[in-house]
């Protein structure tokens, strides 16, 4: 994306802009402006912004504008770059505090026994690693397969302010029934189990707000 000149700050009081994909360094490149075109396959990633004022719906326009030549998908929302980077803006446009994407394994990579994604934050222009221990899938914090984060995920994110922010992804055509894994006091939710056979679970749709 080009970078355009603006007086105007992030949208979004105390919300952290940030790219999330499980091919980092060639997404950071291609950011840079200086892609080497090694990478083979498209890279995924999802542009997220944390907002909860919705502010960013408002720049919406900017952000198109902002973009090299693509094309978008309006149903899945999904802009696609001709450097074979995939952008989904879901986050950015609906400010709902669920993102709701097509296959979000694609936003990590599978390890020898984890899986793991990078992340680089609005400003920054070097990756951070999302270690295990802060991707919840179906099988609670730390899945070791990228099949548990297929229907529903949570990433540990952070706000501007270094404050931790727990998002979840939502698989666009998923129905899977699931619970809840929740933080101590806080309450949030941090990953996701199967229903016991004495639950009756709760459908990965009702989690859409």
């Amino acid at each position: 994306m080009r970078q355009r000149k603006s007086g105007r700050k992030a949208p979004g009081t105390g919300s952290s802009p940030a790219l999330l994909s499980s091919n980092g360094n060639w997404v950071s490149a291609d950011i840079c402006g200086c892609t080497d075109g090694k990478v083979k396959g498209a890279a995924h990633v999802a542009l997220v912004t944390s907002d909860w004022s919705g502010g960013t719906r408002f720049f919406e326009k900017d952000l198109f504008q902002s973009m090299n030549e693509h094309t978008y998908n309006e149903k899945t929302s999904e802009v696609r770059f001709k450097s074979r980077i995939i952008l989904k803006i879901y986050d950015a446009i609906k400010c709902h505090e669920s993102i709701i994407v097509a296959n979000p394994e694609n936003f990590f990579e599978q390890g020898n026994n984890d899986i793991f994604s990078t992340v680089l934050y609005y400003g920054e222009r070097t990756l951070r690693t999302v270690e295990p221990q802060c991707i919840g899938g179906m099988d609670g914090i730390g899945p070791k397969k990228l099949s548990k984060v297929r229907d529903i995920c949570v990433v540990k994110l952070q706000f501007a302010n270094g404050k931790p922010v727990y998002r979840t992804f939502i698989n666009l055509g998923a129905t899977t029934k699931v619970m809840p894994i929740r933080l101590g006091r806080s309450r949030e939710i941090v990953a996701y189990r199967p229903p016991q056979l004495d639950e009756v679970g709760v459908p990965v749709t009702e989690f859409r707000w």
